[in-house]
This record gives C-alpha cells, sequence and structure tokens, in this order.
C-alpha cells in the first residue's frame, strides 16, 4: 500500500502537469503550437524543471520538457533533454523519434538518421519510416524515400504519410503524373492537412491547363468538409480561377449547359 508521503507527492504531480495543461490549452490553438505567448512557455518550462528536480526519476516529466522546449523553438536545450533521457532508459523510443525531430529542424538531416534507426518498437515503424522517408527527401534522395513510403504503406493502405511521400518522391523524380495520384489519395485520406492542399495545387497549376485545374479543384472540393482550412483556400482558388478565365478570350468558365455563354 502507497504511503501517505507517496500519495501526496502524486497528487502535487499530478495537479502541477494539469495546470501547465490547462496554461497551453487556454494559449495554444492545437494546430499550431508555436503560437503560444512568450509568458506562457517560461512558466510551463520552470513548471517542468521543478516538478523533475522533486522526481527525478520520472521519465515522462522529462519528455514533457524536451517536447515543450521544441514547442519554444529551443532546439539545443530539446536537444540535451532528449539525449540525457536516453542515457537512463536507452529504449525509449520516443524519445529517439523526438531527438531525430530537434536533428531536422536544425537542418541536421544526416544526423537525424541516427535517433530514428536506433526505434524498436513495432508499433511506432510506419512513423519510423515516413520519418526517414522525409529526411531522405531532403537528402535529395527520392528513391530511398520511395522505398521507405511503399514499406509504410505495405503495413497499412489507408497511411496518408505514405501516399504523400510516395507522391513527393514521384515529384522529386520527375514522374509528374505519378506524384499528382498519389497526394492528391494522400490529401482526400486526411483533408485537414492545408500544407499537402499546397503541395497538389501546386502541381496542379505546373502541369494543368486552367480548366483543368479549375475542374479538378471543384471535383475535390466535394469530397471534404467545407470548414476545413484546405477547402477555404479552394474555394478561394476556384474564384480566382474563374474571374481570370473570364478575362482570357478562349478561356472562359463553362455555362451549366457545357457551353460556353
Amino acid at each position: 500500500m502507497p504511503s501517505q508521503t507517496m500519495t501526496l507527492r502524486s497528487v502535487k504531480r499530478a495537479a502541477a502537469l494539469a495546470a501547465v495543461s490547462l496554461l497551453f490549452l487556454a494559449h495554444v490553438p492545437l494546430a499550431h503550437p508555436f503560437d503560444q505567448t512568450y509568458e506562457s512557455t517560461v512558466e510551463a518550462l520552470e513548471t517542468y524543471r521543478t516538478l523533475i528536480a522533486d522526481y527525478p526519476e520520472d521519465l515522462e516529466l522529462r519528455y514533457l520538457l524536451g517536447d515543450m522546449q521544441i514547442r519554444a523553438g529551443k532546439l539545443d536545450d530539446a536537444g540535451a533533454t532528449f539525449e540525457q533521457l536516453l542515457t537512463l532508459d536507452p529504449g525509449y523510443d520516443m524519445a529517439h523519434y523526438r531527438l531525430a525531430e530537434v536533428f531536422y529542424r536544425r537542418e541536421k538531416y544526416a544526423e537525424a538518421l541516427t535517433p530514428l534507426e536506433k526505434m524498436k518498437d513495432k508499433s511506432l515503424q510506419d512513423d519510423k519510416l515516413i520519418a526517414m522517408a522525409t529526411v531522405f527527401l531532403k537528402l535529395e534522395n527520392p528513391r530511398k524515400a520511395l522505398e521507405l513510403s511503399r514499406k509504410a504503406i505495405e503495413t497499412d493502405e489507408l497511411n496518408p504519410g505514405g501516399w504523400l511521400h510516395m507522391g513527393l518522391a514521384f515529384r522529386d523524380m520527375g514522374e509528374t503524373e505519378k506524384a499528382i495520384e498519389y497526394m492528391e489519395k494522400s490529401f482526400l485520406m486526411d483533408p485537414a492537412q492545408p500544407l499537402v492542399f499546397e503541395w497538389y495545387d501546386e502541381l496542379l497549376e505546373k502541369h494543368r491547363t486552367p480548366a483543368q485545374r479549375l475542374e479538378i479543384l471543384q471535383r475535390l472540393l466535394k469530397k471534404i468538409p467545407r470548414d476545413y482550412t484546405a477547402a477555404v483556400r479552394m474555394k478561394d482558388r476556384i474564384k480566382s480561377l474563374k474571374g481570370k478565365m473570364e478575362k482570357e478570350p478562349g478561356k472562359r468558365t463553362p455555362s451549366k449547359n457545357g457551353k460556353n455563354p
């Protein structure tokens, strides 16, 4: 049975963590983790450091500190935190993953591969493969990125990250039609990612006529929730395309009966 002192320590720890969580929920949109105010960041980081001093054996607290340091843009500090955590537990796979993220954000792409290669947890293998594919794209090795992305899809055909990275690899290899096909597939699987739409539409703009691009965007818009950021951007592009085509002879948008007015 736990002692009264241990119970009290656990309650204090839980209360402190809850306070940090509420602090960030109040200030940070979940999709934009870098938007927190300077004051809330400093307060949260100090809270985690205090908790770690009180509970040095708690590795989760060290992980959460490193996560917060990444969010705050303190990449050197985050790297040191995850490296220290891994000296205490070399098998902490998520710490390897986040250390790789630190290297990636610092544009040390080759170094990011080392912690990823050390990950052993089978439940994280898809994440590992996609992360490595991302790194190889930065290292200008799209064929290796393609190989890793295919492995991720072999274990989960509904993995939007796998299809996306296959599309990006084909894009970098100059195989535009496959790139468009796979990036559209990824986007429809997860339309909540506006950056994927931007990459996809960039290809459409370069490799489709305005009329073809308009038709594709109108088709896609029917398949995704209208309140998503990508849907809002898509509607703006459609409006802009229609306006430009109306002004250009021979490129006017078709009427409902399929003929130009």
